[in-house]
């Protein structure tokens, strides 16, 4: 089952949360649903560096605030988000990506 497979199937859960991690060659991102049964599930995405991510926002509205943050502190670019505005960081602050490992 490939990943917009598993959203799809989360349907009726609500989002809770995402976490990107930086491993260097790729970011892992971990997206955390609360199901009916009051579960928490997580779902796992690897995106290698440079690639774009899928973007949930057409599953998940409210994703658009956790893909953007994603976004301005790694650099991951999500396909289907194309929120502009940037909702943290400044124009100069947004070209450090400052939770990437290789920030300086």
């Amino acid at each position: 089952m490939n990943f917009i497979e598993k959203i799809k199937k989360m349907e009726n859960s609500r989002l809770i949360a995402l976490v990107c991690r930086d491993h260097v060659n790729f970011f892992y991102i971990q997206y955390f649903f609360r199901n009916p049964k009051k579960k928490v599930v997580k779902i796992n995405l690897k995106v290698k560096r440079g690639e774009k991510a899928p973007s949930i926002v057409s599953y998940f509205p409210s994703a658009v605030f956790h893909e953007q943050e994603i976004h301005e502190g790694f650099g991951v670019i999500f396909e289907g988000n194309e929120k502009p505005d940037l909702l943290f960081l400044s124009e100069e602050q947004n070209e450090l990506k400052p939770m990437r490992r290789d920030a300086k």
